[in-house]
């Protein structure tokens, strides 16, 4: 009975470190912008990219964004250093972006974006061209 109640210790002791590691793995990366900016996002190169974007006036809506690499919304664009471009971001852009890899499911980003209050044109395009 004793081995039993070892055996079955060591089993959950296994399982709840797995799920620790897997939750450990989820990256959270918080972004301010202003109105109007364009925020880029490193993305997973190749074909195994995905980004799903969660708003945050209605949390459980999901709208993807990036599938197999392809951008399949109007809400983003990829350059040619292979980051995702949201443009002119503006206060409905605010929520979390979920990068995720699809050869590697458990090393997702979190991206929370805050859009806030206007910027001058003229720091728009500086802090465009630092990107």
């Amino acid at each position: 009975m004793s081995k039993m109640r070892m055996i079955s210790a060591a089993l959950f002791s296994i399982s709840i470190c797995t799920a620790v590691s897997a939750h450990q793995k989820v990256k959270e990366i918080h972004k301010r912008a202003f109105y109007g900016e364009d925020i880029y996002i490193d993305i997973p190169s190749g074909n195994v990219s995905e980004v799903v974007f969660k708003p945050s006036a209605n949390q459980s809506a999901e709208v993807a964004i990036l599938r197999a690499g392809q951008v399949v919304s109007s809400h983003g664009l990829i350059n040619s250093l292979g980051h995702l471009v949201l443009e002119d971001v503006q206060e409905s852009d605010e929520g979390v972006y979920i990068v995720k890899n699809t050869s590697n499911p458990s090393a997702a980003q979190h991206i929370i974006l805050l859009v806030r209050g206007k910027m001058s044109p003229a720091l728009v395009h500086a802090a465009n061209c630092l990107h």
